[in-house]
């Protein structure tokens, strides 16, 4: 199954059928073939529409396992914005720990130099709400700011998605992704990126 596609044109009227005015915009099509289930493979497609043009990435939407109580992120127009993913592999009553937060915090959008805290990342982070199914349970899910799902876009892992709930890149393409993001938010002054997530054939 190759991963769907979208001309510039076709993004923009995505867009803007979704209402969706914002300058740098997330568009995610998730493959109708793949619907709900698991998934360890990149078919989806993510593509972060400018004034400046339109590219396309590898993505993957599904849980990578579609265990019982497993979320799935429902089509939908949602937000993201820059922050630090894989925050709880951190200890801040730790010296050290603190220290490596503090310069991440400090270089926004750079990883750690120290590997021990690759796992603690920049990332684009959700900004909630965002509605989920689950498998075994009925209806839908929405959570709030007070109890986000933190439903991330972040890089997979070298042989896995790496998802659980999360939209995720081939850690191969990861930098460029962020990168790229984080770069056209900051030239249009967008401290929040829409991501519209929508069903294609």
């Amino acid at each position: 199954m190759s991963n769907p596609t979208l001309t510039r044109e076709q993004a923009i009227d995505m867009a803007g059928k979704a209402g969706i005015t914002d300058k740098v915009v997330f568009i995610g099509l998730r493959s109708k073939a793949s619907v709900y289930g698991e998934n360890d493979a990149y078919t989806d497609t993510l593509g972060l529409l400018t004034p400046d043009g339109y590219t396309e990435y590898k993505l993957n939407t599904l849980p990578t396992k579609w265990t019982p109580g497993m979320a799935c992120l429902v089509p939908g127009t949602y937000k993201f914005r820059q922050g630090l993913h894989g925050m709880h592999h951190l200890s801040l009553d730790a010296p050290k720990d603190k220290a490596a937060y503090d310069w991440l915090l400090a270089h926004p959008g750079q990883d750690h130099p120290d590997p021990v805290y690759r796992l603690t990342y920049w990332a684009y982070r959700e900004v909630p709400p965002m509605t989920v199914i689950r498998n075994g349970e009925e209806g839908t899910h929405t959570d709030s700011a007070a109890a986000p799902f933190w439903i991330d876009l972040h890089h997979g892992g070298l042989n896995t998605t790496s998802s659980e709930a999360c939209q995720t890149v081939p850690i191969a393409i990861w930098k460029q992704v962020r990168t790229s993001g984080f770069a056209a938010m900051d030239k249009y002054g967008q401290k929040e990126i829409i991501y519209h997530l929508e069903l294609v054939d």
